[in-house]
């Protein structure tokens, strides 16, 4: 089936592995039907997509997952601008650190060797972390130092 528009709605079914709603392309079967609608077909998630501008390199920052797939998904990058980001298995984590503060868009491919394939647009957010603050109290002076030991009751 090629070609279909139902209802005068902006929804073709490009092939019998594409759906295509408004213009963009949706790979991946199985759709699911209600009530003669689709209301679901192959959806790549990202379990988190935040990171502190400091975090070490390779530290977690989601895992990837595919609803309504079958069998076991390789996930590979289709856009990763910088290079900033890399993919292990199903794990999204950072490539370089820091990163700088901000919204980095990647796409991501998942596809599990038996012709079940999705891509799907990310945008992980970059928080600004001071990073390396750690407090502390001075004693070296006479003025500071005569309070070490001092017991205080409440």
């Amino acid at each position: 089936m090629t070609g279909v528009v139902v209802s005068g709605a902006a929804l073709a079914l490009l092939t019998t592995s594409d759906i295509k709603v408004n213009g963009v392309a949706y790979t991946g079967f199985p759709l699911v039907y209600g009530n003669g609608l689709i209301v679901g077909g192959l959806i790549l998630n990202l379990s988190a997509a935040t990171i502190a501008s400091t975090a070490a390199t390779s530290t977690l920052i989601g895992n990837f997952s595919v609803s309504n797939g079958t069998g076991t998904y390789t996930y590979t990058f289709t856009s990763n601008p910088s290079s900033l980001f890399a993919i292990n298995g199903t794990a999204l984590s950072n490539a370089i650190s820091p990163l700088t503060a901000g919204s980095d868009p990647i796409t991501v491919k998942a596809d599990n060797g038996a012709g079940s394939v999705v891509i799907s647009p990310f945008l992980i957010t970059v928080i600004a972390s001071a990073g390396g603050f750690s407090p502390s109290l001075d004693f070296s002076n006479a003025t500071d130092s005569m309070y070490a030991g001092t017991v205080i009751h409440f």
